[in-house]
């Protein structure tokens, strides 16, 4: 399987559907969609605020381009893209991993059944 398929496959297991113009990343990084037209509030006075504050602490903001999404790692909310690339960590941990992540498995004797995975 290619890699960009591999990259799918994980946005599709480990994407929560929660889409938005704004949030914060489990990292601490608040997101800021600058983009799409979400509403008159957010672009007259969320995103000049936002630029205003990341004047003064620009590490703990990020502006991007597009609706803000997650990965769900355990409960814990990663945003797509951000700079503490923590979605990109755990997709090329488990890519890099997979003998090491399959081994544990085999040896703590944890069964996968086709029960236990969702579709």
């Amino acid at each position: 399987m290619k890699t960009s398929d591999k990259h799918d496959l994980f946005n599709q297991l480990f994407t929560t559907s929660t889409h938005g113009c704004s949030g914060e990343c489990q990292c601490g990084v608040f997101h800021y969609d600058t983009c799409n037209e979400w509403d008159e509030d957010h672009r007259l006075n969320t995103l000049p605020s936002a630029e205003a504050s990341a004047k003064e602490f620009p590490d703990n903001y990020q502006f991007q381009e597009n609706a803000i999404s997650y990965v769900n790692i355990n409960g814990f909310l990663y945003v797509i893209g951000c700079k503490c690339r923590f979605d990109n960590f755990i997709f090329e941990f488990l890519t890099e991993e997979k003998q090491n992540i399959l081994s544990f498995y085999i040896k703590t004797k944890d069964e996968i059944n086709a029960e236990d995975v969702g579709e």
